[in-house]
């Protein structure tokens, strides 16, 4: 609500919010509720997955907690989405070249938008 407060005060088409759906997530906000704000604002889309709140180590897309098809339905087809993946402060996590396939799919099936 803070976001999309100081973005409609801006009031300028090319002035935009990114939603990074792990922080409202683990903030306690239901995707329903981030969407319903932001969606008049929104120009971005991070999605990724995660074992835990607790535990943060990047998983593949769909293997972990995040609600991603509850974050991405009814996305406007113009929003980009993009996956975040942190391996470089979770060196245990899977090589990304690996896995970039198997998201891409993934997303697709959720009905992102197509970029």
């Amino acid at each position: 609500a803070d976001v999309a407060r100081v973005v409609g005060r801006v009031g300028h088409p090319r002035i935009g919010a990114i939603w990074d759906v792990l922080h409202t997530w683990l903030a306690g906000e239901a995707p329903e509720a981030g969407h319903a704000v932001l969606a008049p604002h929104l120009g971005y889309v991070q999605v990724k997955d995660v074992a835990s709140a607790d535990d943060l180590t990047p998983l593949p897309l769909g293997a972990g907690v995040l609600p991603l098809a509850a974050c991405l339905d009814g996305l406007d087809p113009e929003t980009w989405v993009c996956w975040e993946y942190e391996k470089r402060w979770h060196p245990g996590a899977a090589e990304l070249p690996d896995l970039l396939g198997a998201g891409r799919d993934h997303l697709l099936r959720l009905g992102a938008p197509k970029q």
